[in-house]
């Protein structure tokens, strides 16, 4: 009587819980679904683990990853996508592995936290980041090309303390241009909005690209830019490429002080292709290596001057992963700071 008593209280705990949630004995058979899973999802009284996949509202991706997390009992949350009718829904979902007072496992428990507003709020967040960064792109492309135009003499001669006022309106403003594009490229990756087009091209569409975009801005600082290339040809994603690139070059000059900054193109084997990019600047802590492609993530540093919002090098990793990139990073602080991707090379019809 009191065992019965416990999991009546027990089923009505989970049956006012907002998250759906199921279970699953180890023959694939529903034992207990709560209201939420029943009432969002549309449940058959009679359920089987078959029966739950192959319900409607699931797109053939989260079919398959619910399929193999069901199977692995995996707690690391992610997300999969329901859709039937006019109902959208994404969901968090995890599986977590029941066991027995004496250790056997005796089924396992699905919870589906329904994430839709989250996302919703995210997607509004970032139409509001790239309607801003792209008001914002126009007026600070039109003050560093007239801070340009002075410096190069255009409007007539300067005097050595102009210079160097223009000179800081410069690096400042340069400095406003990447955070501007890391915003827009970081909305663009939230929304999936990001072409995945992948094409054979000269490799010095890169090296002119970095001599283009940098080559002054390194002069200006006294950093020497250098550039080999020993294949002809690359392939990849010529614009996701170009903005790992940038990022990169532009993370070398603002942690650079003097030295040099070298950008490789090489061959790996006769299958992938490698990009370096190698600084002499001020290094990365070695317990800081793991972190640095986090989300928003900054190393720790008594010198605040230089900047950024943590983006991007996030970026670097996110369009790599979606081109099968490797990275490999190196460093010794106070010496300097070497990436190294790699990427599949294709060949050219």
């Amino acid at each position: 009587m009191e065992n019965d008593l416990n999991a009546q209280h027990a089923s009505a705990i989970l049956d006012s819980l907002p998250h759906a949630m199921i279970e699953f004995d180890p023959d694939g058979v529903a034992r207990f679904a709560n209201r939420a899973a029943r009432v969002q999802l549309g449940l058959p009284e009679a359920l089987t683990l078959q029966s739950f996949l192959d319900l409607p509202g699931w797109d053939s991706e989260s079919r398959l990853f619910l399929k193999g997390l069901l199977a692995e009992a995996d707690s690391n949350a992610r997300r999969v996508n329901w859709a039937e009718g006019d109902s959208r829904r994404v969901y968090s979902v995890i599986a977590a592995p029941v066991h027995a007072p004496d250790g056997g496992l005796v089924g396992t428990m699905l919870v589906l936290y329904d994430y839709t507003g989250q996302v919703q709020a995210e997607h509004v967040r970032s139409d509001l980041i790239s309607a801003a960064s792209h008001e914002l792109r126009s007026p600070t492309m039109s003050v560093l090309n007239f801070a340009e135009a002075l410096l190069d003499g255009m409007y007539g001669p300067l005097q050595e303390n102009q210079q160097d006022v223009l000179r800081r309106i410069l690096a400042n403003a340069h400095r406003l241009s990447d955070v501007i594009a890391e915003l827009i490229t970081s909305a663009l990756i939230e929304k999936g909005n990001l072409p995945e087009a992948t094409t054979v091209f000269p490799a010095d569409v890169l090296t002119t690209f970095v001599e283009e975009f940098f080559g002054r801005r390194a002069e200006e600082k006294g950093i020497l830019l250098e550039m080999e290339s020993q294949l002809p040809v690359i392939s990849g994603n010529q614009a996701h490429l170009k903005t790992i690139l940038s990022n990169l070059a532009a993370n070398s000059l603002k942690y650079t002080d003097s030295g040099r900054i070298m950008i490789r193109l090489l061959p790996e084997g006769g299958k992938r292709w490698l990009l370096e990019v190698e600084d002499t600047g001020i290094g990365i802590p070695e317990d800081a290596i793991a972190s640095i492609f986090d989300r928003f993530y900054q190393v720790d540093r008594p010198d605040k001057k230089r900047g950024g919002v943590g983006l991007g090098l996030w970026i670097v990793k996110e369009l790599a992963d979606r081109m099968d990139g490797q990275i490999h990073v190196s460093s010794t602080p106070g010496a300097g700071t070497k990436f190294t991707l790699s990427f599949p090379l294709q060949k050219q019809e």
